[in-house]
């Protein structure tokens, strides 16, 4: 079994964008090995990017810094605060996992134990498994309720961001106004927390959704600053000719 640590991540990724520079720049990166997921894999199932595995197991995801990646480099441990904490920002940086918290409304369904063991940093933080996932099944109402607008929030600048893309970047603040329907933003949900009909709903209604009511009003009314912000956010990564100059040879 190969110890060899590897790091998954897709360019778009700002967190990725930052681990990969900060990696090469402090001599780490030549260290653990490197995956593009601009195609799917074969065998393993991930959540989000960037994504961290050893021995065939998950260790790291978003947010993750490159101190945190040196250390396990290195064999060192990561101190985790708040593993609940941990695991619900993990949900929040993953639009995947979101989309699915807030389609079912129910954590249930992202008590998982892949994307528990990333979220803690698992062998590396000392961290139970077995006794969080418990803490979590226990306290799942509570968590959704306590993390359910930050979700939205963070569903709001998926939306945008990809609404950027899907306009190749020539879209301005009345084009997000636009699509902000609701309509828009529940056929962008329902696509965006399934593969093909898995993990849909078994009554995939989005018709005066609360939630999905709650991003559509939140991306209208704050549409501009959240574009700008993504503006600024790909035209860093896409302007970094030393990360696509790192990139282009992996």
């Amino acid at each position: 079994m190969s110890s060899t640590i590897k790091l998954y991540f897709h360019p778009t990724c700002a967190t990725s964008h930052e681990l990969i520079i900060n990696l090469y720049k402090k001599g780490y990166l030549n260290k653990i090995e490197i995956y593009n997921l601009i195609k799917p894999l074969e065998k393993s199932f991930i959540w989000s990017v960037p994504w961290l595995v050893k021995d065939n197991e998950p260790i790291g995801t978003d947010p993750i810094s490159d101190d945190e990646v040196i250390n396990i480099i290195e064999n060192k441990n990561v101190y985790i605060e708040n593993p609940e904490e941990s695991f619900m920002m993990s949900i929040l940086h993953s639009s995947y996992a979101s989309s699915i918290a807030i389609l079912h409304k129910d954590l249930s369904f992202l008590i998982n134990d892949s994307l528990i063991k990333a979220s803690i940093r698992y062998g590396f933080s000392g961290v139970d498994i077995s006794n969080l996932k418990a803490a979590i099944s226990k306290n799942k109402d509570r968590l959704f309720e306590e993390y359910r607008d930050k979700i939205r929030r963070a569903l709001s600048v998926s939306f945008v961001r990809e609404l950027y893309w899907s306009k190749s970047g020539n879209i301005n603040s009345d084009d997000i106004i636009k699509f902000s329907d609701p309509t828009v933003v529940g056929l962008w949900l329902l696509s965006k927390g399934s593969i093909g009909r898995i993990g849909l709903p078994k009554k995939p209604f989005v018709f005066d959704d609360i939630d999905v009511k709650e991003i559509s009003e939140f991306v209208a009314k704050r549409g501009k600053g959240l574009l700008e912000k993504i503006k600024e956010e790909q035209e860093n990564i896409y302007n970094d000719k030393l990360y696509w100059e790192i990139i282009e040879k992996i």
